[in-house]
């Protein structure tokens, strides 16, 4: 009789893999496991039974991240699914930046009665809720004060806790949020304007009426641009009516579509700062476009964590410049018009076609590439809505005609033309170096060659995640690398891939290094890195080659102090130190600190809390070459986690809460403070043998 295999997942936490085995069954045959998230999807994942017959894989993290009961079947090839078992994701830390913090209102009286009510829901960094947390409210005034709401004085199943929040005295005040649980202080703050009762708000009201961010607006573009001149700009968050969002934090991406978008230098990444940008933040110097070939461009403006808030602006570089048009309006002049969708780039396939009709107009046809796909009528209030069918990828340009009630076409909107893509990026090829006579603890060069637009990309390998990073001189050209593993084994690769819509295509086994008993490898699959060619060598002395560029770096800030880490650089001889480039401003690295050795880790002292500190690594190695290039340029702001304002703690005990959690890797002690310990020892040592001279 035939088997019927369970299968059997061990609890973790979201953001981290999971282990999935089969019961017993035939040896070496196709195992199909069917992996049910959460929020109802599913995974068909088919693996090869071994000698034992028994299945077995590692569901990698990019499927763990939703916290839940999963569920988990099992079948053979072409047979039936056996009993169906659950495992358990975990919700993970609390993330002070997905965490959240909203109110009922901005603007409030100061008479000590008016409220406002803010609710306080914390998650972990993939937006699973939080429950069972204490919450501490922290105002910049005393007059100010903090009433929990909530029945219970910690977090409940959705991560909540409500508080009201008041205040006798005029002024804004800026609240700030402690997890005393965690003893995290969360990333978003909330400010509160209180005016006299009766005489209205001292500040513009639209900060208090504002609503939530829906997308961007790009303004005070000029009407004349020529190449290769810096173009100052600012970008303003919007609400659906178009207003201003002053309380807008979120980070922006921007991005260029179209085959020239190669040709135009976009400004870094920014975080929005409520206190100095208020929603409206202007790009210039380092920061602006600047265009090398002229044509007609279209700038995105994405915000990094919710990919359908975003803006775009079509620019005119030339001499045939004379404007640039925004998309964040795109209204029909005419009385018939489409109000949606506007131009632009979809990963929507199934849009609704929106608009407003004439009172004459009964019957609205609508038309998607000169061809008729459908009618709908005007509602009383004169507009229309029409869902199509399926869109395809591609470019789509829609108008409407009105019709009479006699069928005669009485008028025709404009024509919006936007593009439909729900394709994701795909790996067109993957290029290793070295692919062959690899020994255990070599690094590997990867490149990925993909479309130029991939907004998130990564390597999945040995359970470990190296992010993609774009080459500067190679647009589709994505670069990381990976260290072979100690042990003997085969050992998939994987490729995940996310545009800047929000397509994400994951790319399993794309190649496989495998490592033999005697410490040897090789890679199956992908493509081996084309050799330089050989020259005639010239008799002269051998000069060492400078170290490879620095790559992964990352900083942990805490109190006065940024602890960075990065991926070990290699060398043709060794790589003896580092060196570590900072200061307050990414064009101005000008404060420059040696590592002592080739530890890949380094903490700089002394900072000053509050202060967004920028930083860049390169290597050097014993003949004092120092790499091509430093390292990406990442950021950190120190801080410290005292609290300032008291107050008492709950007295009713939160229910226990026990995950174990994976432990991080301790940073190595090799700061600046080490120096000065190993000289005091010395000179320590010195005044005891003098002592004992003096003795004998």
């Amino acid at each position: 009789s035939q088997f019927l295999p369970e299968a059997y997942g061990i609890d973790t936490i979201s953001g981290y893999s999971a282990q999935i085995t089969s019961s017993k069954t035939f040896p070496n045959r196709n195992v199909i496991f069917t992996v049910k998230k959460p929020n109802g999807t599913e995974l068909n994942i088919p693996v090869t039974s071994n000698d034992e017959g028994i299945a077995e894989f590692e569901l990698y993290d990019y499927h763990t991240k939703q916290a839940g009961q999963y569920t988990l079947l099992a079948k053979l090839e072409s047979g039936e699914y056996g009993k169906p078992n659950t495992f358990t994701v975990f919700a993970d830390e609390v993330s002070k930046m997905k965490s959240t913090v909203e109110s009922t209102k901005l603007l409030a009286s100061s008479d000590g009665i008016d409220k406002v009510y803010a609710t306080v829901t914390l998650s972990d960094n993939n937006g699973n809720p939080i429950q069972g947390h204490i919450i501490e409210v922290i105002p910049s005034r005393t007059a100010d004060k903090v009433q929990r709401i909530s029945e219970k004085t910690y977090t409940n199943e959705n991560g909540s806790l409500i508080f009201a929040l008041s205040s006798t005295e005029e002024g804004v005040s800026i609240y700030s949020f402690l997890d005393t649980t965690s003893n995290t202080v969360l990333d978003e703050r909330l400010k509160i304007a209180y005016t006299e009762a009766g005489k209205g708000g001292f500040i513009p009201t639209a900060f208090a009426a504002a609503g939530e961010i829906s997308g961007f607006r790009f303004e005070d573009i000029p009407s004349n641009i020529s190449t290769n001149s810096d173009i100052s700009f600012t970008l303003t968050a919007i609400d659906s009516e178009g207003g201003v969002v002053p309380n807008y934090a979120g980070t922006i991406h921007f991005s260029a579509s179209g085959s020239n978008g190669i040709y135009v230098s976009l400004p870094n990444d920014y975080t929005f700062d409520v206190d100095f940008d208020s929603g409206s933040h202007t790009f210039s110097g380092v920061n602006s476009l600047n265009f090398t070939e002229e044509g007609t461009y279209t700038i995105v403006a994405t915000d990094k964590d919710f990919f359908d808030i975003r803006g775009e602006v079509e620019i005119v570089v030339g001499s045939s410049s004379t404007s640039t048009s925004t998309t964040t309006t795109g209204q029909s002049t005419s009385d018939l018009a489409i109000t949606s969708p506007t131009p632009g780039t979809y990963s929507d396939n199934q849009l609704e076609i929106t608009g407003v009709a004439p009172a004459a107009v009964q019957t609205v046809q609508i038309f998607d590439n000169d061809q008729n796909i459908g009618s709908t009528s005007p509602d009383i209030d004169q507009t229309f809505t029409f869902q199509p069918s399926i869109l395809e990828t591609g470019q789509h340009t829609v108008f409407v005609a009105g019709l009479d009630a006699e069928g005669t076409i009485i008028e025709t909107s404009d024509e919006v033309t936007f593009t439909i893509d729900v394709a994701a990026p795909t790996v067109e090829d993957i290029i290793f170096s070295p692919a062959n006579n690899i020994k255990t603890g070599d690094i590997i060069d990867i490149v990925v060659v993909t479309e130029s637009n991939v907004f998130q990309g990564a390597v999945v390998f040995n359970v470990e995640i190296a992010e993609l990073e774009q080459d500067p001189t190679e647009p589709t050209h994505y670069l990381t690398s990976i260290q072979a593993p100690t042990e003997a084994g085969l050992y998939p690769i994987d490729v995940i891939l996310v545009d800047e819509l929000g397509n994400e295509g994951t790319y399993e086994a794309i190649a496989s290094l495998e490592i033999t008993e005697s410490g040897d490898g090789a890679i199956d699959g992908g493509t081996e890195k084309e050799p330089m060619e050989e020259e005639i060598p010239v008799e002269e002395e051998p000069k060492d080659e400078a170290p490879s560029d620095v790559f992964g770096l990352k900083a942990q800030s805490s109190d006065q102090k940024v602890t960075l880490s990065w991926q070990p650089a290699t060398d043709d001889s060794e790589v003896v130190r580092y060196r570590i480039y900072y200061g307050l401003t990414p064009t101005n690295l000008n404060v420059i600190v040696d590592t002592i050795d080739n530890t890949p880790t380094w903490y700089i002292p002394n900072l000053q809390n509050g202060n967004e500190y920028f930083f860049a690594v390169s290597a050097i190695d014993n003949a004092g070459n120092e790499s091509e290039n430093k390292s990406s340029i990442t950021s950190s702001i120190p801080f410290s986690m005292q609290a300032t304002t008291f107050v008492p703690p709950p007295t009713e005990t939160p229910p226990a809460q026990v995950v174990a959690r994976p432990v991080a890797p301790t940073t190595h002690a090799t700061g600046p403070e080490m120096i000065w310990f190993l000289l005091a020892s010395f000179f320590i040592a010195q005044l005891y043998f003098k002592f004992r001279k003096k003795v004998c």
